[in-house]
Parts: C-alpha cells; sequence; structure tokens
C-alpha cells in the first residue's frame, strides 16, 4: 500500500507542475506539486531505501523535462497569450526595441551622435536630443566625440568616431535643408528707389494744378 501511495502522489505531482504554467492559480499548483513530491519520496523510502532512490532520481530527471516543455508550450496557450498580451500572429514576432520618444532603435543605425561619457566601452551618447545606451565598436571613446550609430545588437547601439567624410556630409545635408527651408531675399539695389520716383509720372498732379488756378 505504501509503494501504491508513494507512486500515486509521484503521479499526482507531475499533473500538478504542468498545470501550474497552463492553470492561472498564482503558484498554488506550484506549491502544491512540490509538497506532493516531498511525500512521495517520504513514503518511498519508508517502504524501501531502493524505492526511495529510484523516486527521487524520477523528480530529478522528469521535473527540468517537464519544464522545459511546459516553457515552450505555454506561450501558444490561451493563459500564455493573454499573460504576453500578444495575439497569436505576433507570437513569433520579435518585439522591436524603440526610444523614449517612440523611435525604432533600428532606425538610428547611420545617425551621427554625441559622446556625453566616456564609453569604456558602454557609456552614453546624445542622439536627436535624447540620451540613449550606446556600446563602442573597437576602441574607448571619450566623452564629447562625435559618434555614429552602425549596428543595434539587442536593443543596444553599437557606435564609433566618425570620420572626417562622414562629418563633412552631415555638414553639407544640414546647409543644403537650411538653404531650401529659409531662402534669403535677393539684395534690392540701392538706386531701386531714386529710379521709381525719376519714372513716376506727376501729369495728373499738373493737371489738378492747373483746374484750380483757373476756377481761382
Amino acid at each position: 500500500m505504501q509503494l501504491l501511495y508513494a507512486f500515486g502522489l509521484l503521479g499526482l505531482y507531475f499533473v500538478l507542475l504542468v498545470g501550474e504554467f497552463f492553470l492561472p492559480t498564482g503558484g498554488a499548483l506550484g506549491i502544491a506539486a512540490a509538497i506532493t513530491a516531498v511525500a512521495s519520496a517520504f513514503i518511498a523510502f519508508t517502504y524501501g531505501p531502493i524505492t526511495g532512490f529510484v523516486v527521487v532520481v524520477a523528480i530529478a530527471v522528469s521535473t527540468p523535462t517537464i519544464l522545459y516543455l511546459a516553457v515552450g508550450i505555454w506561450p501558444s496557450t490561451p493563459i500564455g497569450k493573454l499573460i504576453l498580451n500578444r495575439t497569436p500572429g505576433q507570437i513569433d514576432a520579435p518585439i522591436e526595441s524603440r526610444t523614449r520618444s517612440g523611435e525604432k532603435r533600428k532606425d538610428l543605425v547611420g545617425k551621427i551622435g554625441i559622446a556625453k561619457s566616456n564609453l569604456l566601452p558602454g557609456g552614453l551618447i546624445e542622439l536627436d536630443g535624447e540620451r540613449l545606451d550606446a556600446v563602442s565598436i573597437g576602441v574607448p571613446i571619450d566623452a564629447g566625440t562625435e559618434v555614429i550609430v552602425v549596428s543595434v545588437v539587442t536593443g543596444k547601439l553599437k557606435v564609433r568616431p566618425t570620420t572626417d567624410d562622414e562629418r563633412a556630409s552631415v555638414i553639407g545635408v544640414t546647409e543644403q535643408v537650411a538653404s531650401d527651408d529659409s531662402p534669403l531675399p535677393e539684395a534690392i539695389p540701392s538706386n531701386a528707389f531714386e529710379s521709381s520716383l525719376e519714372t513716376f509720372e506727376f501729369e495728373g498732379f499738373e493737371e489738378d494744378s492747373e483746374f484750380d488756378r483757373e476756377g481761382n
């Protein structure tokens, strides 16, 4: 009878352990599974040391296997989707890392910023008015150095110092945009006002003056 209880509790332990992953119990089934496993091993040892050893080995070998399989299946279950807040079509879609302003980090590749701290190799850079974590590629980078984003790995910006050509390219683009957005007005000739006075016709005024004299 003790042997039956031991293996019965062992089977119940497996059921409770699996149920912990697929039912929203808040850990209650996990605690019950742990208590059941201890009780199963204790009863098995009271029956005999060999039986107790077999039960302990069964628990030690099967528990990681069950956990591994449950973790792989759990995101596809209704409770897993609810907790992860994903739709079935999004379950395998990677979550895109974004900045605080909402811009995708992958869209920052190729942009130039300023190192706000020494990158040894990790540190802070300022890009588009926002401070972001970054990692230097190769040599350390001193604070105040212009850096360019070359890649994004697991949400972390990989940067290196800019070259002269890259800085010149950015300056040229900035000047072009500024000239397109706010064109300067053409210079007004200094003699424009004088010319307008010379070409102004005073005939109307002369006719009015003659009319006034005749009336008088």
